[in-house]
């Protein structure tokens, strides 16, 4: 492990204080443990907005954010993000998540036909 120095302000370091004391550890583990925290919903944040400006896939955000498809779609939801995804792109991420769960997925793409009519 590494040695950090770290300036804070007295009343934040009371915080962490008294934090650290709440849940029985010392300072430098609360420190710790804060920076894991933040750094974790950092990386989930950044993830859902390079995933909303179509930056990324679905799939490379739960790679990103170190979350399964179903809580990167559940956060999605959430927090009222949009996707540009055609109706093909969002078939094909279910069936892709579908597949990764076991689940059997019909390839039943039914074409549509078109008849002319001569009048």
């Amino acid at each position: 492990m590494k040695t950090v120095t770290l300036r804070l302000e007295a009343s934040l370091v009371a915080e962490v204080d008294k934090a650290a004391a709440a849940e029985s550890i010392d300072r430098s583990a609360m420190v710790g443990k804060l920076v894991l925290e933040s750094l974790d919903r950092h990386s989930v944040d950044r993830a859902l907005k390079r995933y909303q400006a179509g930056e990324i896939t679905i799939g490379r955000a739960t790679e990103e954010a170190r979350r399964t498809h179903w809580e990167i779609i559940e956060l999605v939801r959430s927090r009222g993000i949009i996707d540009g995804l055609t109706p093909e792109q969002a078939q094909m991420q279910v069936d892709a998540l579908m597949t990764q769960s076991g689940v059997a997925v019909k390839k039943s793409r039914a074409k549509k036909t078109v008849s002319k009519t001569r009048v």
